[in-house]
């Protein structure tokens, strides 16, 4: 799996990759995304901060993900073991054509690869409580899951979100 950092042209492409996804995850009853996160503002502040990566495997593009700095408000309230300098993941996608062949797997494997080669301590992130995917695949990494926070812009009885990270040795 290979990082990509996203340029203009590619904000069609993942525009439409979030809208795609946005909606599976509603019929499955995930409804941790809305028309505005990641939406159109967002997508394209992400690409013209330099923090939107596209994931491409044998030559295609499968996914996206922003990589920052940027730790939301609400994590103020969440314990964590370590400081320093610190990657944080937001709105990893894989293409719903791709599911289920591990490139998630892939993708998280390429996105710690980047962070030690950059110098990050460990990486940080929240996953909507009720993904049972996205919670299965962190876990399974290593993943330590330090407690909970709530996203009032999220829809109602869907704002609980779950703290995690995993510090490199």
């Amino acid at each position: 799996m290979d990082l990509v950092k996203a340029v203009g042209k590619d904000y069609i492409w993942l525009l439409d990759l979030h809208t795609r996804c946005t909606r599976d995850l509603d019929q499955q009853g995930i409804y941790q995304w809305t028309p505005e996160y990641p939406g159109p503002k967002t997508i394209k502040a992400a690409i013209a901060s330099g923090c939107q990566w596209l994931l491409k495997h044998n030559g295609e593009f499968v996914g996206g993900v922003v990589l920052n700095e940027v730790q939301d408000p609400e994590w103020l309230t969440i314990n964590w073991t370590f400081q320093g300098k610190i990657l944080v993941i937001h709105a990893l996608v894989i293409d719903k054509a791709f599911q289920g062949k591990g490139l998630g797997q892939m993708a998280l494997e390429a996105i710690e690869a980047y962070a030690g080669e950059e110098g990050y301590m460990g990486i940080r992130m929240d996953v909507f409580s009720e993904n049972p995917g996205a919670i299965y695949l962190y876990k399974k990494n290593g993943y330590t899951f330090l407690g909970d926070v709530f996203f009032q812009s999220k829809p109602k009885g869907h704002e609980r979100y779950i703290c995690l990270e995993k510090k490199f040795a």
